[in-house]
């Protein structure tokens, strides 16, 4: 019964190949896995052993189950064709692919898919004997065309509400000159709003033209006209430049940086001794993230008065952008470095796993001849050694070291 039903499934696929007796012969064809044609017999022969098993096992006949269910209101024709078959094919005992199959999945198909796509099917004259190819490139056409109107319905109403939101813009600010001129004070309404807003922009037969001062927004793509026989999904919008105001309080974000505490404190008569400010920072030892943490980066003045802390300041934010660099040297390394070790035990799983691989395949000449590949030689170069050497040759190119920093006139040093 196996070999009945795979010789069937080859001469029904195969019917300008060779007959199904010589793919599944009863006697030893003494089949060896080194010449090309008699590799791909066996293939051919373990394929049609398996796939004759499952279709000349008996299968149970569930009515309820092979035909129960529609098709969902989102859901694509060709999900729900696919849905139905996998059905059929699960619960039924009828060839999908004979005549009466067929015929079967056609009409559930045209008589259960969702009512629009249902009434256009059951139109077209005599769907009974058209392919299920055809019916569902028809169904598949009035989905797409459900798709556009919600998509054109939605961009009338949104150009609608942005037109009435700048014609009462307008009306408001002709209102108040009128106010202003010693016209009568104005009267704000609330706008009726039509239940169905009329086309708010000109349409012609070769484009479609957006509102003045609003562009068709499509994607991150603007267009101030579409062609006529576009379709998709845009938004009505307006195009503003990218800009950010600086604030105009002065604080610790922006500004010259205060070095001493020049509040309202008693003050003292300097002498040579004292000299220093109030800085108590000298002769200690700073690491890069300490230099990072306590200098923050280099801001606008807003006044334009940088005074004598000019120089200072400028050498103390160069001094961080350098111990930012080493940083950020020294972390790309380590990460690259995790990254050159992983790939080293990678190349140790592979070869593991491509000598497992010929070991079970060894009876049909290993991996290389199971897939008669004339590339098979596997060779992976370890490149980690030179990647560590460049990483090593950065990090020495951005080390900065620890810095002493000492307190000079008020201004703190970076050394």
């Amino acid at each position: 019964m196996i070999r009945t039903t795979s010789i069937r499934i080859w001469e029904r696929e195969n019917r300008l190949g060779p007959p199904g007796d010589h793919k599944l012969p009863i006697a030893d064809p003494g089949w060896g896995p080194n010449p090309e044609e008699e590799r791909q017999n066996m293939r051919d022969y373990k394929s049609l052993i398996v796939r004759g098993i499952r279709e000349s096992v008996p299968r149970g006949n569930n009515t309820k189950l092979a035909f129960d269910g529609s098709q969902e209101k989102d859901e694509t024709p060709a999900t729900w064709l696919n849905r139905l078959e996998r059905n059929f094919q699960l619960y039924s005992n009828i060839d999908s692919d004979s005549p009466e199959g067929q015929v079967i999945i056609k009409l559930q198909f045209v008589t259960k898919s969702w009512p629009d796509i249902q009434r256009k099917l059951e139109k077209m004259e005599d769907w009974q004997e058209k392919s299920i190819n055809e019916l569902l490139k028809e169904a598949l056409r009035v989905y797409l065309r459900r798709e556009e109107e919600k998509a054109r319905a939605k961009a009338r109403i949104m150009v609608a509400v942005a037109r009435e939101s700048t014609g009462a813009a307008e009306n408001q600010r002709n209102s108040s000159l009128k106010s202003r001129e010693g016209g009568p004070r104005p009267s704000f309404k609330r706008a009726e709003s039509p239940i169905v807003p009329p086309w708010p922009f000109e349409t012609r037969e070769d484009y479609w033209e957006a509102p003045n001062h609003l562009f068709w927004i499509c994607g991150d793509t603007a267009y101030t006209k579409l062609p006529g026989d576009w379709s998709g999904s845009c938004t009505i919008g307006i195009i503003k430049p990218a800009f950010f105001v600086l604030s105009k309080r002065l604080g610790a974000h922006l500004g010259v940086p205060v070095y001493d505490n020049l509040g309202k404190v008693e003050r003292k008569k300097r002498d040579t001794l004292t000299i220093g400010g109030d800085q108590n920072g000298k002769g200690k030892i700073w690491t890069p993230e300490e230099i990072i943490k306590t200098y923050g980066p280099a801001t606008w003045a807003q006044d334009g008065s940088w005074g004598y802390r000019t120089p200072i300041y400028m050498l103390n934010r160069i001094i961080r952008l350098q111990a930012v660099l080493e940083m950020v040297s020294n972390r790309t390394a380590l990460a690259l470095d995790h990254i050159s070790e992983q790939l080293t035990q990678t190349k140790a799983v592979i070869y593991q796993i491509r000598l497992a691989g010929d070991y079970l395949l060894a009876d049909e000449g290993g991996t290389c001849g199971k897939f008669n590949s004339s590339e098979c030689c596997l060779e992976i170069d370890d490149k980690s050694a030179v990647i560590k050497k460049h990483l090593k040759r950065n990090q020495k190119a951005s080390l900065c070291g620890k810095s002493r920093v000492d307190s000079f006139n008020g201004h703190q040093l970076v050394e």
